[in-house]
Order: C-alpha cells, then structure tokens, then sequence
C-alpha cells in the first residue's frame, strides 16, 4: 500500500481512541501499590505427557496474599506470553485461600502489612472503595478491582503463581 492511499485516513488515525487495555488485564499503574489477591499455583509438570512419564498431575493451589509493588505494576509481551514487573515484596497471607474481607495483618519481608477490606468488599462494584490498608504505618485507599492479573516466578524462572487482584491499594 502506498502513502498516499493512507493520506485520506489521516484525520481518523490521528483521532483514534488509544489502545484498549490487554483483556483480562487491570489498567497497569506506576503508583505505590499493594494488591490484595488471590493466586493458583502449582510446583510445576514434566515436558512430556502422564501417559509416557508416568506421572500424576500435581494438583493446583489456591491462597490469598498480599503483593507490594513500590513503582506500580507494568506490562510488556515477550514471545507472544503476558508478562508483568516482579513484586518488590509478596507474602502469603493464607494457603489455602480465604475471604480477604475484615481485618488481616501479615509481615512482609520485615515490613507489617495491615488491611481492613469492608464487609460486601468482595462484591463490591471494580472501582469502588472497599476499604483501607497500612504498610510499615503508611495509609493506603483500597478499591475493588477482580481484573489485574499478575505473576510470580519461581527461583528458577519458571512461572509458577497466577494472581488476579481483587483488591488494589494505592497510596495518596
């Protein structure tokens, strides 16, 4: 196609509405934020299929943790996979997964965590405040999210968590 085919279209093009988010992904942030989420994981298979291993597949867990990201959360695409930033800091907050409504306080990596979900925070619509959190003392305003998702990679590299946030919690 040449140039000048295009040059009717330029208008529209220079107009167009930005790039829609990745779906399933929550709008990537470059703020302080913890996220309150759940993760599936599993110590990971063999290359090669159960039937010519001979191996179980080893069963997925679930847990609830909390994931400090202190320059927000960030997306980029590497050989046609999803990938986002590490945490800074992670630490379970309960295995097996359990409501994250009401008031949960855990250390992560010497520093306390502590948040306060509201009652109906689980349901509450994306977006809306559902409650508060305090790193190492720090305020910190909750919303419902149940859309960004995020990884964590074991020490050998491999994926080995997959997380949806269902609460993020932004510093001021």
């Amino acid at each position: 196609m040449h140039i000048t085919t295009l040059i009717p279209f330029l208008p529209t093009l220079l107009s167009a509405t930005p790039a829609p988010q990745i779906p399933g992904m929550g709008q990537p942030t470059t703020k302080e934020t913890l996220y309150l989420s759940t993760c599936i994981t599993s110590s990971g298979v063999p290359l090669c299929p159960p039937s010519e291993c001979g191996w179980s597949p080893i069963p997925f867990k679930d847990y609830t943790n909390v994931a400090y990201f202190a320059k927000g959360i960030k997306f980029w695409l590497d050989v046609g996979s999803l990938y986002n930033t590490e945490p800074t800091a992670f630490a379970v907050i309960a295995d097996p997964s359990e409501p994250l409504e009401g008031t949960k306080s855990i250390m992560m990596g010497g520093r306390e965590v502590t948040s306060n979900i509201v009652k109906g925070g689980a349901s509450a619509p994306k977006g809306t405040v559902s409650g508060t959190a305090t790193l190492d003392g720090e305020e910190f305003e909750c919303v419902a999210d149940r859309a960004t998702a995020w990884s964590q990679r074991g020490s050998n590299g491999l994926q080995t968590s997959n997380c949806v946030t269902q609460h993020a919690c932004t510093r001021g």
